[in-house]
């Protein structure tokens, strides 16, 4: 995917069915279960090597979607498997994604 794409993607608001098309290929070719002990780690594809970072909210939306994705199939898998910002992030914001949900293991 070239970069204009990818920004296209981010400026439509398509971050989700992004996601869903990811998660859904992995999915088909691996089967829901191959999740049950897996750790997804999310980082937006605008971010890596640009210096812009998620918010806080921005990562926790983008988790609860997963983890609600996911539940549709299977609500065991969505409950153990584990998601992660995987991004860089700024010292400033460090506090903020801690405090967040996203970090904790349920």
């Amino acid at each position: 995917m070239r970069w204009r794409d990818i920004w296209s993607n981010v400026e439509a608001y398509n971050t989700e069915q992004v996601i869903e098309q990811q998660l859904k290929s992995v999915i088909n070719l691996a089967g829901i279960e191959s999740l049950n002990k897996a750790v997804i780690a999310y980082e937006p594809v605008w971010a890596i090597g640009t210096g812009i970072t998620a918010s806080p909210e921005q990562a926790q939306d983008v988790h609860t979607f997963i983890r609600e994705g996911l539940a549709k199939q299977n609500s065991n898998v969505a409950n153990q498997v584990i998601i992660l910002y995987g991004g860089a992030l700024k010292a400033v914001m460090h506090l903020s994604y801690l405090l967040c949900q996203i970090l904790m293991v349920v």
